[in-house]
């Protein structure tokens, strides 16, 4: 294998990865980040 074949390897499993997680995150209903606490002054 040369560099490239390698870099195209793991930029495919990279991809691959990214679009799992995306459907993992859509599935499970979205997100699930806190929300954002904000501090008024008085």
């Amino acid at each position: 294998m040369d560099l490239t074949e390698i870099f195209c390897a793991i930029d495919d499993y990279c991809t691959q990865q990214k679009i799992n997680w995306n459907v993992k995150i859509l599935l499970s209903g979205g997100s699930k980040k806190k929300p954002k606490i904000s501090v008024k002054p008085e």
